[in-house]
């Protein structure tokens, strides 16, 4: 495989300061590559760094953390299934630290997180899921907390509800009871109507970007590319206050026309028909399709995915490329480009659009991410950035 690392030659932030750059640039060199010997064989949904060095890790249908030490070597679990302090009654969703506190959160349809010491010893369980209808089939409930003992929360429909039909969400703070406190934002929904089994699906080019908490549970950061002045926004929020702008970036919208447009679309139908087989897979292929063409758009959102890093960095992944090259571009909080990496080898999942690497924690010198193989198995990496310039 080949990753590079190149340096920005300049600076595209409307915001962004004055910065000497490497003309050089930079390399990511691969430390070691993880699999089912440390136990590393499912989906990865989450994974924090603690003090120490030490990595944890969430993975899909496993009722514990995974925990590893700094050189990749295995350490341990915490948890196990069960209903009792500490355990899981279904697979962790995200983590992360605060200080040397690890929070543990279940999906959403749980809306519980849980609070551990970085050695694992339990400490204390949130609910956070609070009904919104008389059924309580409509419910807010969390995403990741805040550091201040607020969490940050979205609405939840019912599986097969026809009602979110509204193409915005809710950004939502909720207190530790679950009593809602405020609403950060209206974000885009997109949904796109399914005319079999499920009522709406997740926009295909919005289905990778969603509001990305900064790891030291601070902020919340969104990106907002309906300005029609051809920029985007990189937004940012606290438990206690709205949405705002960060920095702004120009772009060019990139058409989404042409063999790109025919790739979006094949995708889309193959994803939801691939539970049926022979003439119903083809007429559920049929009717996807259709049913995304006059949701599509005619470009390319100028962000597919965004990754707040433990430094402070935040890396967005631009627009699919007719190279199919992922470039991400690396950012501090006022908007200096720091860097871009270009990804040119694997996928981490088959559709189109997803991102070739699946980056769960990032920072200026190192990164974390998942890739795929051919056989459907998860091996998880750790890269060094390498500077090619010498300081001073």
């Amino acid at each position: 495989m080949r990753l590079a690392l190149v340096a920005a030659s300049g600076l595209i932030a409307s915001s962004a300061r004055a910065q000497e750059v490497c003309s050089s640039g930079a390399r990511l060199e691969e430390d070691f590559a993880l699999g089912s010997e440390v136990g590393v064989e499912l989906d990865i949904r989450g994974l924090a760094v603690g003090p120490d060095g030490s990595v944890f890790l969430s993975q899909v249908q496993t009722h514990y953390i995974t925990v590893l030490n700094a050189d990749g070597s295995s350490k341990g679990r915490i948890g196990r299934q069960g209903r009792g302090p500490g355990e899981f009654d279904s697979a962790p969703a995200g983590l992360g630290f605060f200080g040397d506190t690890l929070w543990v959160s279940m999906s959403e349809a749980r809306g519980r997180v849980h609070y551990f010491t970085a050695d694992g010893e339990f400490v204390r369980t949130v609910s956070t899921r609070a009904p919104l209808d008389a059924n309580g089939t409509i419910f807010a409930t969390t995403w990741r907390p805040f550091r201040d003992r607020r969490y940050l929360a979205g609405i939840r429909w019912p599986f097969n509800s026809d009602q979110p039909d509204n193409p915005v969400q809710p950004l939502i703070v909720m207190d530790e009871g679950g009593v809602i406190l405020d609403t950060l934002a209206i974000y885009p929904h997109m949904p796109v109507p399914i005319p079999f089994g499920r009522s709406w699906g997740r926009h295909p080019l919005h289905r990778y970007l969603r509001p990305t908490m900064a790891s030291d549970g601070a902020r919340v950061l969104w990106i907002d590319d309906r300005h029609q002045d051809r920029q985007f926004v990189v937004m940012s929020g606290t438990s206690t206050s709205a949405l705002q702008e960060l920095f702004a970036v120009p772009y060019s919208p990139v058409p989404l026309a042409g063999r790109a447009r025919e790739r979006v679309l094949d995708d889309y139908g193959t994803r939801l028909s691939s539970d049926a087989s022979g003439p119903a897979a083809a007429q559920q292929y049929r009717e996807a399709v259709q049913a995304l063409e006059p949701h599509l758009g005619d470009h390319f959102p100028p962000v597919r995915n965004m990754v707040a890093g433990r430094d402070g960095s935040v890396w967005l992944l631009r627009e699919e490329r007719d190279d199919d090259v992922d470039l991400w571009e690396v950012y501090q909080y006022d908007g200096t480009l720091l860097m871009e990496v270009r990804v040119d080898f694997g996928r981490y999942l088959p559709s189109y659009l997803a991102p070739r690497i699946d980056i769960h924690e990032a920072t200026l010198d190192e990164i974390w991410a998942s890739t795929r193989s051919a056989l459907d198995e998860v091996t998880l990496h750790r890269f060094s950035v390498v500077s090619n310039c010498e300081s001073g």
